[in-house]
């Protein structure tokens, strides 16, 4: 029986949860007709066992498009399938068939996929601005929907690259392990180099992308212009409000960030003082592995709430295993004379223990 199924829109994004993120595929070829400069086709094939037909769990119903998007080192194109066009016919092992055009950037498709894995894609007419080679790490494809999340790709990258020259493109046994995730940002690092570039981050970014290490994971990565400022750190490069701009502050240190700030002003941490209003600009203490650093903090803050904010006199907010907290000021280590500088104005540095437990000096009020 061959029925037509309005709302599927699991077929190349699987069914299954199982199936999500990155998946094994055994072929993707991208030629160029034999007319120069004519528009490409592209083939790709996965017998990736994962997959499973509609109806198992996590079987979107009710997205009406899907998407097929292929990344490569100059770019990433998106190409769309009206689900409501998508027949599904009924077997020992369903089958789902896609015959028609692809909406923004491709002549005809034909997409078959049978239950248990087997997918097959041939594109005509794909509509990329730069056809191969791409002299970059590879090609990815990426099969988004627009009321599902687990997303899949396949990435043909380093080892499954078999052929990148002129007009044509051959990938061969691509490894699910090959990234780590499917989203934008880890397919264009690896395809353009730039994830591969630490610790100089010299690989390119495309669409305007500017390659940036991640102090802490020690990892390059693209930022984007049209990203939140908040998102493209260390780079510094995405969007904020009309009359601000995107800032770098506490560079170098484990908690940098990226920031909104008005255009020509300095922000806390960044060579300034700025802070929004309400907040005011302080130095943060360390640890012996983080060095201290500059944050707006809430003006009204109290310690521990949960962050860095103010403590009574004469304790000082510090960091500890579980965050902040409010702690005794440590001062002259020559118990049990003490005394000394090194206290808040109006505090003294004076002994403390507890017999059998420690003997210390610490700022108080005598």
């Amino acid at each position: 029986m061959t029925r037509t199924l309005s709302s599927m829109m699991a077929i190349l994004l699987v069914a299954s949860s199982a199936a999500a993120g990155p998946i094994d595929a055994k072929k993707l070829t991208i030629r160029e007709r034999a007319s120069v400069g004519a528009p490409a086709v592209l083939t790709f094939v996965t017998n990736d066992a994962s997959i499973s037909a509609a109806g198992g769990a996590g079987d979107p119903t009710q997205g009406t498009r899907l998407w097929i998007r292929l990344f490569t080192p100059t770019g990433d194109i998106a190409i769309e399938i009206p689900t409501a066009d998508i027949e599904v016919r009924d077997g020992r092992r369903d089958t789902f068939i896609y015959q028609g055009p692809g909406l923004g950037g491709a002549e005809s498709i034909k997409l078959v996929m049978r239950e248990g894995g087997r997918i097959k894609l041939r594109i005509r007419g794909l509509q990329l601005e730069h056809l191969p080679p791409f002299e970059g790490d590879g090609v990815a494809i990426f099969f988004d929907a627009d009321s599902f999340t687990a997303d899949s790709c396949a990435a043909f990258v380093g080892a499954a690259v078999v052929r990148d020259e002129d007009g044509v493109f051959i990938g061969a046994n691509a490894s699910a392990l090959a990234v780590a995730n499917c989203s934008q940002q880890v397919l264009t690092d690896v395809l353009t180099g730039c994830g591969q570039s630490a610790p100089q981050c010299g690989g390119e970014c495309p669409t305007g992308g500017v390659c940036g290490l991640d102090v802490i994971s020690g990892t390059c990565s693209c930022s984007f212009p049209y990203q939140p400022c908040g998102d493209t750190d260390p780079v510094c490069n995405g969007e904020c409000p009309v009359g601000e701009e995107c800032s770098l502050v506490n560079p170098g240190h484990p908690f940098d960030s990226c920031v909104c700030a008005p255009t020509g002003e300095n922000p806390c941490g960044g060579g300034g003082d700025y802070c929004p209003e309400g907040m005011s600009c302080e130095l943060l203490p360390g640890t012996e592995l983080i060095p201290n650093y500059m944050q707006c903090i809430d003006e009204d803050a109290v310690c521990g709430e949960p962050g860095f904010g103010s403590c009574p006199f004469p304790l000082q907010c510090a960091r500890n295993f579980n965050g902040w907290d409010c702690s005794f000021i440590q001062c002259n280590f020559n118990y049990p004379t003490c005394g000394g500088s090194g206290c808040p104005a109006g505090s003294q540095c004076l002994p403390a223990s507890i017999p059998g437990s420690f003997e210390l000096c610490l700022c108080g009020v005598p």
